[in-house]
Parts: C-alpha cells; sequence; structure tokens
C-alpha cells in the first residue's frame, strides 16, 4: 500500500520531525512499514541536506519538483493533447502556441547546452531558479500566457505536461528516485 504525506512548506527540519513523528506513530499499528522522504533542493546554510547514499531520505537536486518539467517539447504536447481534447483540427491551432513556447524557454535562456539531454542536463541554471513561479505561479508564466493565449482557453497542468513527457526527457534525478524509491518497497 502506498500512502502520500504531504509535509507542506516549513524549514526541512521542522517537516522531516513532522515527518518522523507520523511515520512513528503509523509505525506502531503497522510495524513493518517502511517510507520515503522527498525534499526539494534548499541551498540555505543552515538547510538540512541529506546525504546522497541515504534511501530513506532523499532531495531533489533542483530547486523544486517543477524544474523537471522545463523541457519545451511536452508543453507542445501537452498543448496539442489538449486541442485534440476539445476538438480542434489536427495543428490547425497548434502553430502559435508552439511559437509561445519556443519564445519563451529562449526568452528564459532555458535551453539545452550543447551536448546535453533533457534527462542528463547539468546546468546549474536548472537547480536555482524557481520553476513553480516561472512555469506557473508569475503573472507572465508559461502557464498564464498559453491559458489567455488569444482567448483559446487551453488549460494544461502540471500532470499533462509530466504525462507529455518521453522517457528520453524525464531526467535522471526522477528515475533514481523512483529506483530508490522501489529498493525500498522490495527491500
Amino acid at each position: 500500500m502506498y500512502y502520500p504525506y504531504i509535509l507542506g512548506g516549513s524549514t526541512k527540519t521542522d517537516m522531516k520531525n513532522k515527518a518522523d513523528n507520523h511515520y512513528n506513530a503509523l509505525k506502531q499499528i503497522v510495524p513493518s512499514l517502511k517510507r520515503a522522504i522527498l525534499f526539494d533542493y534548499d541551498n540555505e546554510p543552515d538547510a538540512l541536506n541529506p546525504r546522497s547514499d541515504q534511501q530513506t531520505l532523499n532531495e531533489w537536486k533542483r530547486k523544486n519538483i517543477d524544474n523537471y518539467l522545463l523541457v519545451p517539447d511536452a508543453w507542445k504536447r501537452a498543448v496539442e493533447c489538449e486541442l485534440k481534447a476539445n476538438g480542434e483540427p489536427d495543428g490547425l491551432f497548434l502553430n502559435p502556441f508552439i511559437e509561445l513556447i519556443d519564445g519563451y524557454f529562449a526568452g528564459q535562456n532555458l535551453t539545452l547546452p550543447k551536448g546535453s539531454t533533457w534527462k542528463n542536463v547539468k546546468a546549474q541554471i536548472f537547480s536555482l531558479l524557481d520553476g513553480k513561479k516561472l512555469l506557473f505561479e508569475n503573472q507572465d508564466s508559461l502557464f498564464h500566457q498559453i491559458e489567455n493565449y488569444d482567448s483559446c482557453g487551453v488549460k494544461i497542468n502540471r500532470s499533462s505536461i509530466a504525462s507529455a513527457m518521453k522517457a528520453e526527457e524525464i531526467h535522471e534525478d526522477v528515475e533514481n528516485f523512483f529506483n530508490n524509491l522501489e529498493t525500498i518497497v522490495n527491500s
């Protein structure tokens, strides 16, 4: 059985303590219970940064999970899927969205460095920027630009973008976490 327990925003130390308390309470009921904790990356001097060899305590190598959605082609496929779901003919209204998405990523200087793939890109910018704000929350975020484009009302979300990703676009950090989770479950 799988049960996600959302820690909410706070310091990593507070969130870890909250998770420990929750886990210890559940462990009294289900002694064989296993767990994995996953934090966003934090480079603050007093931040709890788990060692990379720990199985139960994990940390993204990027500021937040949204930073793993910085894949322009996945955004394009998500928009295309939404247009098709809304009954739009293939490709008829897609080109303006492709230009918008390409322009957004180029304008933010979020393109792949030479010799990199989305699976292995390690450029520091992808770890530092706040993808949550940049892609979804800011007034001029890509999400809002797509949603407001020419009153088309195209709505995509994190799940539709992640679902539109191809295997070679899913960063190795994500794969490593799920491999680690599988090891914990099977141990």
